[in-house]
């Protein structure tokens, strides 16, 4: 009987250990599944959806520049024609690159056939704008424009704006998927987990041990689940915040426009604009895809960024005085993209909290060399920031209780990441009444021998 009560007894701690092995092993497959999976929607989402839609935005504005300066050359005298049609050819050879770069990309189901019917209509626009630039006469050449060019451009902006929102539509639904296998892997490993509880209670000191290592690496699996999903969430939010910033000097433009400011003037100011969007969304895409380490080699001079960037913002705050003043030849070691996204984010929060509707916005940034790193101080004259607010002024989505002014909280925890990210660091002090002065530092890159010639100083911005 004692033999017998010690077979059962060995009989049903073997069972309880398999099945406590076996729940663990199961958690442990749910888990990397749906780390696979995650991983994939990912991939899915940064190497294909947000490329395209970057691509295909960047091209429908290229065609819409083109449009712009074809109406301009209709009207304008025959010295200044010759420019404005090298323009005109400039944008149409951008607007197919672009269209290029879309095409060579993987493509989600039912997109192909609007890929192929979206490149047959851009090799019908340019030849409408070839139809149009060979006619005589400026009346023959706006008949043209309104029978061939602007109906080929209808049809290219509708085909490109059904692929985005095929795109958009593919990037939401695969980021609600990564939400809803969050949740079923938290349910999974739960209920596994109880299994498990009430059967390694009757095992041995090795079944405990086990079942700790097996919760261990479940947890992990668990956390790089959460982590995957969070980071991309963060990344969408931080493309659409550093975006916000130069859309809005392109929208100036075209109030301007419709102010009666010149074509030429409002097209070149928009233009700029446009490249500086581009510029921020190219960084932040090599930033995500580079696994938040710098592009290698990457450089760019503090003086051209700034000065770019500062004047989009004042064209955006007409009543804020914006000084600027830089070492001249300073370089750092980033993409332009990414030190514009970094000090767009504070000269914007500046320009944002120091207008109450009683005092001026004035906000001065100065970059000068420290040691072997170039230093950047953006100072206002705003409210200042609490003291209960001061620990987490750089955490995520972190803002004041009662802040009334637009935002998510999403630029200074930006700042602060891309800061890190290049070898950098960022603070700031404050005074409550007087204003606030955030600092960077950056790793200085050393200027190339061509550039050591005429470099140029500071400069005031507005």
């Amino acid at each position: 009987m004692s033999i017998s009560a010690s077979r059962g007894s060995g009989v049903r701690l073997l069972v309880a250990f398999a099945i406590a092995i076996g729940s663990f092993v199961a958690g442990t497959v749910v888990s990397e599944h749906e780390v696979s999976k995650t991983h994939a929607r990912t991939e899915e989402i940064s190497g294909t959806a947000l490329p395209a839609i970057v691509d295909l935005a960047s091209m429908r504005t290229d065609l819409f520049h083109a449009s712009q300066l074809l109406e301009q050359d209709l009207g304008a005298p025959p010295a200044a024609q010759g420019p404005l049609r090298q323009d005109i050819q400039d944008e149409l050879a951008q607007a197919r690159m672009a269209e290029e770069r879309y095409r060579s990309r993987g493509k989600l189901p039912g997109e192909q056939g609007l890929a192929v019917t979206l490149h047959g209509q851009v090799d019908d626009v340019a030849r409408a704008f070839d139809s149009a630039l060979s006619v005589k006469s400026a009346v023959d050449g706006r008949q043209e424009i309104e029978r061939r060019v602007r109906p080929a451009l209808d049809r290219a902006e509708t085909t490109s704006f059904d692929l985005i929102t095929l795109n958009s539509s593919n990037a939401s639904a695969e980021t609600e998927a990564i939400a809803t296998a969050r949740a079923r892997s938290k349910l999974v490993a739960y209920s596994l987990d109880g299994v498990s509880a009430v059967f390694t209670a009757i095992v041995a000191l090795l079944v405990v041990r086990t079942t700790r290592r097996e919760f261990e690496s479940q947890a992990a699996q668990q956390r790089l689940i959460a982590a995957r999903a969070e980071e991309l969430e963060a990344f969408a939010g931080r493309v659409a915040h550093d975006i916000l910033n130069p859309l809005s000097a392109i929208n100036l433009t075209f109030d301007m426009l419709v102010r009666g400011l010149p074509p030429q003037d409002a097209a070149a100011r928009g233009k700029a604009s446009v490249a500086r969007t581009r510029r921020v969304v190219d960084a932040l895409l090599a930033f995500a895809r580079a696994g938040a380490r710098p592009e290698p080699g990457a450089r760019c001079q503090v003086a051209l960024v700034l000065g770019g960037l500062l004047e989009d913002l004042g064209r955006a705050h007409p009543t804020a005085r914006i000084h600027l003043d830089v070492e001249p030849g300073l370089q750092v070691g980033c993409l332009p993209g990414v030190l514009s996204s970094i000090v767009g984010n504070l000269v914007g929060n500046a320009l944002k909290y120091a207008d109450d509707g009683v005092r001026v916005p004035e906000v001065e940034v100065h970059g000068r060399r420290v040691g072997s790193r170039v230093r950047i101080e953006v100072a206002d004259n705003g409210p200042g920031i609490l003291p209960t607010l001061e620990p987490t002024i750089f955490q995520p989505f972190v803002r004041g209780e009662g802040q009334e002014k637009p935002g998510i909280g999403l630029g200074l925890a930006t700042a602060k990441r891309l800061c890190e990210a290049h070898g950098g660091g960022i603070g700031f002090r404050s005074k409550l009444g007087v204003g606030t002065t955030f600092f960077v530092e950056l790793p200085e890159a050393m200027p190339q021998q061509s550039e050591l010639v005429g470099a140029s100083p500071g400069a005031q911005a507005h």
